[in-house]
């Protein structure tokens, strides 16, 4: 433990047993002097990262790397346990085909024994933020849909839409709906509303839940231009996303609850492989910048893959 900060070139007593602690956790660290060199640096950065931090190559006293660094083996024997208990409810035994995504590491990984060799993928998610948590479930990928729609979620529109368009004068309302391609539709769907209409200002909208808000398909669309529908009852599923900058993020708790994929092309491609759909078609199919559609195409998998979702912090 050392008392002032530690960037590239600082000389520090505490610094040998940082390189011993690093060099356990399989770091590259070949000189074991008291000096702060880059591959401590490179050290630091990648736990950062893993921290969900920006990385910035600097040890701070107080920082969450320290911490992570002084956490005993008991602890560590801890928190072990407590992913064992929740993977105790998952089968002993996974399919030959299955997708895992580790909520708190914020990735997806596709296995898939059938291949020979077996083809195996992972990358980037983005799913929920504390506040609306992903949830730990066992589910399955029934349907692909291109250029969905979006229907905002109960939660999203009371807690979200309704106050961003309170904020707003009424002259822009309408340019509002329009630059989001957003629609005003009755609770049935069998109407569509003019969104000037609504006083927005006395709308209650906990209690009067009869309008929906819907953004029609385009390339910014929330969903992106695919969806991964599952089966659950919390509305959650895997998609595209319109901020895919995103995904370069360390920290990417970021969602209201739903799965958002680095690489959802990939994804759809393996699903709809010994189909008509292959790559090129896909890609033909999905909107462009710029493009808006009334429609989607929706396609039902002949053979649905389990899908598993689970917070394990172990993986750290």
């Amino acid at each position: 433990k050392t008392k002032k900060t530690l960037k590239l070139g600082s000389k520090d007593p505490a610094i040998p047993a940082l390189k011993r602690r690093l060099v356990f956790f399989g770091y590259a660290i070949t000189n074991p002097d008291d000096v702060f060199d880059q591959e401590v640096v490179n050290a630091v950065n990648d736990i950062e990262w893993t921290l969900h931090m920006k990385p910035d190559g600097t040890l701070h006293p107080s920082g969450k790397v320290w911490k992570f660094l002084n956490v005993t083996c008991m602890e560590r024997v801890r928190q072990l346990q407590a992913d064992m208990e929740k993977m105790r409810w998952f089968p002993s035994q996974f399919e030959d085909r299955y997708i895992f995504i580790n909520l708190a590491m914020t990735y997806f990984a596709l296995v898939d024994k059938t291949q020979n060799p077996p083809y195996i993928t992972s990358f980037r998610t983005i799913n929920g933020r504390a506040e609306r948590k992903s949830p730990t479930m066992r589910d399955k990928i029934v349907r692909v849909i291109l250029n969905p729609s979006w229907i905002v979620p109960p939660t999203i529109f009371i807690e979200d839409k309704v106050t961003e368009i309170r904020n707003l004068p009424r002259y822009q309302i309408q340019y509002y709906f329009d630059s989001h391609n957003y629609e005003v539709w009755n609770k049935e769907f069998t109407r569509r509303l003019d969104p000037t209409t609504i006083d927005w200002w006395s709308y209650d909208a906990s209690l009067d839940a009869d309008i929906y808000i819907r953004q029609k398909p385009n390339y910014w669309n929330a969903l992106g231009v695919i969806k991964f529908e599952l089966t659950n009852s919390f509305s959650v599923y895997l998609h595209d996303t319109n901020q895919r900058e995103l995904f370069w993020e360390p920290q990417r708790l970021l969602s209201s609850g739903c799965i958002r994929l680095e690489k959802p092309l990939d994804l759809a491609e393996y699903l709809l492989r010994g189909t008509q759909w292959d790559r090129a078609k896909i890609e033909a199919s999905t909107l462009k910048p710029g493009e808006v559609a009334d429609k989607s195409i929706k396609i039902d998998l002949a053979n649905p893959i389990p899908v598993y979702t689970a917070f394990l912090t172990s993986f750290m």
